[in-house]
């Protein structure tokens, strides 16, 4: 969590996922969950407009943390009985992207 952000409540969240996408040495695509623990209520009070969010909860080495929604692996959630291939197009996209950034680094 940012610094400054608090978690006002927490509500179980049973049932749900957490979806992460991933290429193996071989640019091979994979999604895989994780369940959630948890859905948090969180305050920023650094944000004006909008100050409180709704951010699901997972294991993060062992620790129970909100979920970085700017984490390069992270997709989304999945609700009970989802299919996690309704996240593979995103996944796709944002693996080529990483693929083109990499190749401009690499090239300078």
């Amino acid at each position: 969590m940012r610094p400054g952000t608090r978690i006002k409540q927490i509500i179980p969240a049973d049932g749900w996922r957490a979806v992460y996408a991933g290429t193996d040495e071989h640019g091979v695509l994979s999604l895989v969950s994780d369940p959630l623990i948890a859905w948090a209520l969180v305050t920023d009070p650094s944000e004006d407009e909008y100050p409180d969010s709704i951010e699901p909860v997972a294991d993060v080495g062992g620790y129970a943390d909100v979920i970085e929604s700017a984490a390069l692996e992270y997709m989304g959630v999945l609700a009970p009985g989802e299919d996690i291939e309704r996240y593979r197009p995103d996944a796709e996209l944002c693996a080529k992207l990483g693929e083109r950034s990499r190749a401009k680094r690499e090239a300078r």
